[in-house]
């Protein structure tokens, strides 16, 4: 384990967790498909986090029960290969401060080629001077996430100020960094959930989005829906920053993406406030914005900035304000448009 050993606290037949000389003796269950880990206590959410990957590696976990975590001193699960079935279930009262600190924050800290589902988180607290997110800070590759709600009041923050020498300053109410063959399927961050990525040098580097903070290769289904309050140097009401390298595919048919949260920044969008991608959609979806968005440079009630033209691609409402606005002299250009702030070097025509 990676840390010290929690006293008085009993676990599978009486026995404390460190004194277990067999790590599938750890939790009921054994770990496999038919058989997997049941965690129902905070005691037992911590002593998962205190282990190593190796010990959870190729794991199935599943909660038993709603899991307090109030009061729990507790580390982000670093893991791999997983598969994680929140049955419904809801983790609350978490918090992880570690603010001026450059670590992955968040339940788990990093995790890659995994699964992770249906699951509810209240009440989070999360602060790193890295990525950053309720459920993760860094989802690594091939990770697969489902039936995601974040309810509560819930506060990610992500910042360098002071001096923190950190690159990866991203900021999500889910998720502070994606990458590589993700699926996102029905995310959704309720009212209450606040997302910031700042520090001394407000530049592109720091992304925060109502569910991710910056994504890359990143395939979204079903229903991503997000009320957070967001700010950040590029701020989306779903991603902050997106992009593709190797894939055209932002989302399956017929998905509905729907911000209802105000989002302010140097680029913001309603749901992307930077886009990037290598050619067109493969498929339509929608798009609904009735969040307040205001950017420094980019600002449209979908997407402050887009390399391409995304308008015959998608279909939905746009009723939130949006506006440009900038209290310096730094810039000597600002676009806004109602939808999109601008799409591939072009002012964006107001409607």
């Amino acid at each position: 384990y990676k840390s010290d050993p929690i006293s008085g606290l009993d676990f599978t037949n009486g026995n404390n967790y460190y004194k277990l000389e067999n790590i599938d003796d750890a939790f009921p269950g054994d770990g496999s498909e038919n058989n997997p880990w049941v965690i129902t206590t905070p005691q037992e959410l911590k002593a998962l986090s205190d282990m190593g990957e190796a010990q959870t590696n190729s794991k199935h976990i599943t909660l038993g029960s709603d899991i307090d975590m109030s009061g729990i001193d507790f580390t982000p699960i670093e893991t791999y290969n997983i598969v994680f079935d929140g049955k419904g279930h809801t983790i609350s009262n978490l918090t992880i401060d570690k603010a001026g600190e450059n670590i992955s924050a968040g339940l788990f800290g990093e995790v890659s080629n995994s699964t992770i589902k249906d699951l509810t988180l209240e009440n989070f607290i999360i602060r790193s001077a890295a990525r950053s997110g309720c459920l993760a800070g860094n989802l690594v590759k091939m990770v697969e996430v489902s039936g995601i709600t974040i309810k509560g009041t819930n506060e990610v923050t992500v910042s360098t100020v002071g001096g923190i020498d950190s690159y990866s300053v991203e900021a999500g109410g889910m998720a502070g960094y994606a990458d590589s063959y993700m699926i996102m399927k029905d995310i959704t961050i309720m009212p209450g959930t606040i997302v910031t990525s700042a520090g001394d040098y407000y530049n592109e580097r720091y992304a925060a989005g109502g569910i991710i903070g910056r994504a890359y290769n990143v395939r979204f289904a079903g229903n991503i829906t997000s009320a957070a309050t967001v700010n950040g140097s590029l701020a989306g009401g779903i991603v902050g920053e997106i992009g593709y390298s190797y894939s055209n595919s932002l989302h399956d048919d017929g998905t509905v993406f729907t911000n209802s949260g105000n989002i302010s920044g140097q680029e913001a969008g309603g749901l992307f406030g930077r886009y990037y991608c290598n050619s067109t959609p493969e498929y339509k979806c929608t798009f609904n914005n009735s969040g307040n968005i205001s950017g420094e440079i980019y600002a449209g009630g979908y997407m402050g900035y887009s390399d391409i033209n995304l308008e015959s691609f998608v279909s939905g409402t746009c009723s939130g304000n949006v506006t440009a606005t900038t209290t310096t002299s730094d810039y000597n250009y600002m676009w806004v448009g109602w939808k999109f702030g601008s799409y591939g070097g072009i002012e964006a025509t107001q409607e």
